[in-house]
């Protein structure tokens, strides 16, 4: 079995890099990222590695979608009122905080279903994601070759 220049497995140390970015944010992967690209020689770790970051970044943005929804509702209430109307936010806001919940559960529901597929071995490949890392590990090695 193939080990990390740390000492652990591949399976291990990939399966924590998703298990990082869930728990601890931006911070922690942006740190184990910056390692795996640096000092792993291996392809899937880096693969990996990004994937996670992505994925991470790709959740954030849903949630701040999510968290502009209100202020647009906002601005349309606002502008309905100049105009002597009236909109219902309580809606709104149960719809918003729905939205939130379900991307919350989708978050920890893929993460931990990833990291679980990764430590058990099994090839996991996130369609989206996997493609965009694709293209920035290709341009790394183009850079890397001049």
């Amino acid at each position: 079995m193939k080990k990390t220049k740390i000492g652990l497995s591949l399976n291990v140390f990939c399966s924590m890099i998703f298990l990082i970015a869930f728990l601890g944010g931006y911070v922690p992967t942006i740190m184990i990222v910056g390692y795996t690209l640096l000092c792993e020689k291996e392809r899937c770790i880096k693969v990996t590695a990004l994937n996670a970051l992505f994925l991470l970044f790709a959740f954030s943005c849903f949630d701040s979608a999510i968290a502009i929804i209100p202020y647009l509702y906002g601005f349309v209430d606002n502008f309905v009122s100049l105009f002597g109307g009236y909109c219902d936010t309580r809606i709104l806001a149960t719809v918003t905080n729905a939205l939130s919940y379900i991307v919350d559960i989708a978050r920890t529901v893929i993460f931990i279903v990833i990291s679980l597929r990764i430590f058990k071995g099994k090839q996991t490949d996130i369609a989206v994601i996997t493609k965009l890392t694709e293209k920035y590990l290709i341009l790394e090695e183009k850079i890397c070759e001049e």
